[in-house]
C-alpha cells in the first residue's frame, strides 16, 4: 500500500506494523485499542458505534470457483446460476459478517443457499480449489492469482467497500496523519 510507505517517509519515529487479522480479531483489537487503524471490507465494521470509518474503493463481488467447475470457463454469470452449489464461508466465531452477507446476497438473487462454514478463509480458498464447493468474494481478492481457482463475475452487480477503520476513542495523534495520507493515495 502507497499509504504505509509515505507515512514511514514522513513520520520514520514512528512504530508501523501491519497484521493480518479475521474481521472479528479486527474488530476486537481495534476497540481494546491493540490496533489503531485497520483496512478492511467495510461489512465487519458497519454498525458498530464506537468505529468510524472511511471509505475508499468499491469492489465488485465474484464466485470463487474451482478451474473444473461447470462455470469456470464463463467470463460472467447469474448468480442465481450457482443456487444448487454448496457455498462455502466463513465461521461465526472468525467472521461474525461472512456468513449472513452470503445469505442476504443469495437471497436477494432469488435462493436460499447451503452453506459449509469453516475455520478462516485459507481453508475456504481450499475447499474451493478442491472443488468442495464456491465462494462469494471481491474481485481484487489473492484467490484472483491461483491457477487452480477462477473467480467468476456475476452479472448481479453486489458492490463491496474497502475501509480504513479506528476507534473514535483512540487518541493516538498519528491515526489523523495517516488518514491525511490515505485520503490522497486511495
Amino acid at each position: 500500500m502507497k499509504t504505509i510507505a509515505l507515512f514511514r517517509q514522513k513520520h520514520p519515529e514512528v512504530e508501523l506494523t501491519t497484521v493480518h487479522l479475521p474481521a472479528r480479531e479486527i474488530i476486537r483489537h481495534l476497540t481494546e485499542q491493540r490496533l489503531d487503524i485497520a483496512v478492511m471490507i467495510g461489512t465487519a465494521a458497519y454498525g458498530n458505534q464506537r468505529l468510524q470509518y472511511l471509505e475508499s474503493a468499491n469492489y465488485r463481488r465474484c464466485v470463487a470457483v474451482s478451474i473444473t467447475h461447470p462455470l469456470a470457463g464463463k467470463d460472467s454469470v447469474w448468480l442465481k446460476d450457482f443456487a444448487d452449489d454448496n457455498f462455502l464461508s466463513i465461521r461465526e466465531d472468525a467472521s461474525p459478517t461472512f456468513t449472513p452477507m452470503v445469505r442476504e446476497v443469495c437471497g436477494e438473487a432469488g435462493f436460499t443457499p447451503h452453506i459449509t462454514e469453516l475455520e478462516d478463509i485459507g481453508r475456504v480458498i481450499s475447499a474451493v480449489e478442491s472443488g468442495k464447493g464456491v465462494a462469494l468474494l471481491v474481485d481484487n481478492h489473492t484467490a484472483a492469482f491461483n491457477p487452480l481457482i477462477k473467480l467468476v463475475h456475476i452479472h448481479d452487480y453486489y458492490p463491496v467497500s474497502l475501509i480504513c477503520v479506528w476507534d473514535k476513542l483512540n487518541a493516538n495523534p498519528s491515526i489523523a496523519e495517516y488518514l491525511e495520507i490515505y485520503k490522497c493515495t486511495e
